[in-house]
């Protein structure tokens, strides 16, 4: 059944858009950004829990710049939420829930880092400006 679609109807924008911009829609890249964001902060939560419990070395870790992975823990689940905003409103089921995937991947990163954070606090070295 083909369907007819004119220059003024919204369908026909649409899929002119999709040709031209390859398909990829938002709610794809905000589920793949969040998904990146989410495996980059596990990583570094590893290395964090190498360089701690079984190297020792406390300057290895990711101490020093510990606001800009907290930050980036916030934006990956900001970005998995609002993809599975999208998802709902679209009312498709895959990207809902790789969208609900990747909020829980993002969670799950920040709560182990706040728990990492809180037991080791004792453990790590503090510089103060006064070198």
């Amino acid at each position: 059944m083909a369907v007819h679609l004119e220059k003024g109807d919204r369908r026909f924008l649409q899929v002119k858009y999709e040709r031209k911009h390859g398909g990829i829609k938002k709610k794809g890249i905000l589920i793949i950004l969040s998904t990146m964001l989410a495996l980059f902060n596990l990583g570094l939560f590893t290395n964090d829990m190498i360089q701690l419990d079984i190297q020792h070395q406390p300057e290895s870790s990711s101490h020093s710049y510990i606001l800009p992975v907290l930050i980036s823990n916030i934006i990956g689940f900001y970005f998995g939420l609002l993809s599975f905003v999208y998802g709902v409103i679209t009312k498709h089921s895959k990207p809902k829930y790789l969208a609900a995937s990747a909020t829980i991947l993002n969670v799950l990163a920040f709560m182990l880092r706040l728990l990492f954070e809180i037991s080791y606090l004792d453990y790590r070295p503090e510089k103060y400006g006064t070198d």
